[in-house]
């Protein structure tokens, strides 16, 4: 007997399953086919929606709204992290997905650690120019990270050089300066030595001091 008013093939394809044969009743078999991964199965359709959730149950996940279609993103949380984020549900199961988060989080460090690596290599062959400049760059941009509400009160936009109303992270006291006078690389970087300049009021090299000194530098600059 075929039943041809019943919505399960419907509900079915809308999470990702397709029925190869005509629609008998929920409590029998038929041959189904996954329309990601496309492999072929026998098994009753009442039972496939509450597959699909217990399988991402036991890869370590809560679901965390309503499960509708698989076309759609559903909010899930990682078990183990306790992190939560939104992924369709077949890329939980047919990819071996374990926590967007901590995995954006392990490329990070990856990168990091990748980037440590490349600045040991560089500094072996760098001149005590270039080292010096090198951790004040470093320096800086962490200072600029932890005072930027400080250094850049009404969030002027930072660009490279030749982009229209962009600005540079400028040292008052020039870095160059900083090096010649064996300033370390702590008080050149200081966030007080730290302030926006538009790009074309600070190309060029300097080693000059301006009118106002910082006083972080009334240690090291004698008036």
């Amino acid at each position: 007997m075929l039943y041809k008013n019943n919505n399960y093939p419907i509900k079915l394809e809308k999470i990702g399953i397709k029925l190869l044969e005509p629609y008998k009743g929920s409590n029998y078999h038929h041959n189904m086919k996954c329309l990601i991964c496309f492999n072929i199965w026998s098994a009753t359709p009442n039972l496939e929606a509450e597959r699909i959730k217990k399988e991402i149950e036991e890869k370590g996940f809560t679901i965390l709204e309503e499960y509708k279609e698989n076309k759609y993103n559903i909010l899930i949380k990682n078990n183990n992290c306790g992190h939560t984020w939104k992924v369709r549900p077949n890329n939980i199961l047919a990819r071996n997905v374990i926590c967007k988060i901590c995995n954006d989080k392990r490329k990070s460090e990856r990168m990091d650690t990748l980037n440590k690596q490349r600045h040991k290599e560089y500094l072996k062959t760098a001149t005590e120019w270039q080292a010096y400049k090198s951790a004040v760059f470093k320096l800086s941009r962490l200072s600029y990270k932890n005072n930027k509400i400080t250094i850049n009160p009404t969030n002027l936009p930072q660009g490279k050089a030749g982009t229209p109303g962009a600005y540079h992270i400028d040292h008052i006291v020039p870095i160059r300066y900083c090096y010649n006078n064996k300033i370390p690389p702590e008080i050149c970087s200081h966030p007080t030595n730290l302030q926006m300049l538009e790009w074309t009021a600070n190309i060029g090299s300097r080693d000059k001091l301006k009118s106002f000194v910082p006083s972080i530098f009334e240690t090291y600059i004698k008036s």
